[in-house]
């Protein structure tokens, strides 16, 4: 979806630019493996520092969804405390990090 509005309200009713609203990871990654064909759905998490309980138990739907397709999830730019959860839970065995 695109955003049309130049400024939105937040949660806490503060007037917030379209500039400084960026779509979720998560939200992106799934558009990616349910609109595209490529073998390998990548994934960038660059920007992404933390990852909630909630986003684990859904990046996993999402790898499930990705390898009945066929196609092979690929987590990149994988800052080190997220590689280390996912190191701890055992998802390095599931997806694959580069």
């Amino acid at each position: 979806e695109s955003m049309q509005m130049s400024a939105v309200l937040d949660h806490q009713d503060q007037l917030v630019s379209a500039a400084e609203i960026r779509v979720h990871w998560l939200v992106v990654a799934t558009q990616q493996a349910e609109q595209g064909s490529d073998e390998v759905v990548l994934v960038d998490l660059t920007e992404v520092e933390k990852i909630s309980s909630h986003e684990l138990s859904e990046l996993i739907r999402l790898q499930l969804f990705v390898r009945k397709s066929g196609r092979k999830l690929v987590l990149e730019n994988t800052h080190l405390n997220l590689r280390n959860i996912f190191e701890l839970t055992r998802l390095t065995r599931l997806i694959e990090m580069r």
